[in-house]
């Protein structure tokens, strides 16, 4: 009897999982908060009710001097500092000057979103609430809920699927619990290409992704068309050959959008739902980023000066190079930008609750061919509190700052006419 009570537990967990998470990431929105988005809702709260937005104080380093191979000033014997002579040349590394190349610009009025999550868990608190797994009662623990859930599947190509019931998000990834490596990556690994065949065509890549969504009633209908993402080529380049252990995977991006404004990272990316396809087999290794689509909205302070705006621009946004004496300066220029939301985490109490902050979001118009950018845009937030960089703590001990200023690398960022 105590077999059957664990195994009929073990059933009805994963039953009401199974359909409370489905049922949850894909739920209709309730009427009393209308839709503005298909599939998104969003509640209007007071102004600044999230709290204050910023960012944490980092320590100051030691500034580079003539490159990467500088080290920090070490203490003579009266106390004084000298910088220490390296025993390896410096090698130089780019750091890149931001042109804007745009019309002038106009700030916008939008509010910050704030990502919240009902109670997912609370469908399973019944059920475990005055169960005993023999080794321990968990009905003696009040208002125990559970947190996460990972099930994976008992196959040779299976998946697994990790559900964070507590900030309603999901991930698919391939199952490496029973099998040791997947038999989806040995392919991959022995069909890689070692010559110089290029990446298949982005359709056959979304085709794949497509298929696998809809294989497993994933709804994407609050989210744009899927596009693969490369910004990790060179500027200019749009593909490059297959070679072995490069890049085995291509990510599909499902852009949100809501109420027309994109939401991206720091880099300009857009973000959404991530389905990894790998370039040999055509087959999904992994999703990422599946949401609850429930959001507040609070109005804060944002930026009047556009000026201020093009000072985070010249720099490359929030956290930009400071002035690095003795490296390679590469201009880049940047056009006229777009409204959207930047998906930030860590703004508030140092948790990880997700903030869409409104931003402008200037695209990189110009650079040299081939220059490893990593990034298709400077992206600045609006909001005042998030747009200052992080407060420079002074060093406590040990190392000295190298010549130069705290500011931002001079280049001219008056609007074109």
């Amino acid at each position: 009897m105590r077999k059957f009570s664990y195994a009929l537990f073990a059933l009805l967990v994963l039953s009401v999982a199974g359909v409370g998470a489905y049922s949850y990431l894909t739920k209709k929105p309730s009427p009393s908060t209308p839709p503005t988005t298909s599939g998104v809702t969003i509640t209007n709260r007071q102004a600044s009710a999230f709290g204050t937005l910023g960012t944490a104080a980092v320590p100051k380093t030691a500034k580079l001097q003539a490159g990467s191979g500088t080290t920090a000033a070490t203490p003579a014997a009266d106390g004084s500092t000298s910088p220490s002579t390296s025993l390896i040349a410096p090698e130089p590394f780019n750091v890149y000057e931001y042109v804007y190349k745009g019309d002038r610009l106009t700030i916008p009025n939008l509010p910050v979103l704030k990502h919240v999550t009902a109670g997912l868990a609370d469908q399973l608190q019944e059920i475990i609430r005055g169960t005993n797994l023999g080794l321990v009662n968990l009905g003696t623990f009040d208002k125990l809920k559970v947190q996460s859930l990972t099930l994976a599947q008992d196959t040779e190509k299976g998946y697994a699927v990790n559900v964070d019931l507590q900030n309603g998000m999901a991930n698919i990834y391939t199952s490496w619990s029973q099998y040791g490596e997947p038999a989806i990556l040995k392919e991959a690994g022995q069909a890689t290409n070692t010559g110089t065949q290029t990446f298949p065509p982005d359709a056959e890549i979304i085709a794949a992704a497509n298929a696998f969504l809809a294989a497993h009633d994933i709804a994407h209908s609050a989210y744009g068309q899927p596009t693969v993402n490369k910004a990790f080529l060179p500027y200019g380049l749009m593909d490059l050959p297959l070679r072995l252990g490069y890049q085995p995977t291509l990510e599909v991006v499902y852009p949100l959008v809501i109420n027309g404004f994109p939401v991206v990272n720091e880099s300009g990316t857009p973000t959404g739902i991530n389905v990894f396809v790998d370039v040999a087999t055509k087959a999904v290794t992994g999703v990422n980023n599946l949401t609850t689509l429930a959001y507040e909205s609070s109005t804060y302070t944002l930026i009047t000066d556009p000026q201020a705006v093009l000072d985070v621009v010249k720099r490359g946004g929030v956290y930009g190079a400071t002035d690095l004496a003795g490296t390679n300066k590469v201009t880049i220029e940047v056009g006229t930008p777009s409204v959207g939301y930047l998906s930030s985490r860590y703004q508030v109490d140092q948790t990880a609750t997700e903030y869409l902050v409104p931003a402008f979001i200037f695209p990189i118009t110009k650079a040299p061919a081939g220059e490893p950018l990593y990034r298709t845009a400077v992206v600045v937030p609006l909001v005042k509190e998030v747009m200052q960089p992080p407060q420079i703590l002074p060093l406590t001990s040990g190392g000295s700052s190298g010549a130069g200023s705290d500011g931002g690398v001079e280049v001219d960022t008056k609007p074109t006419q």
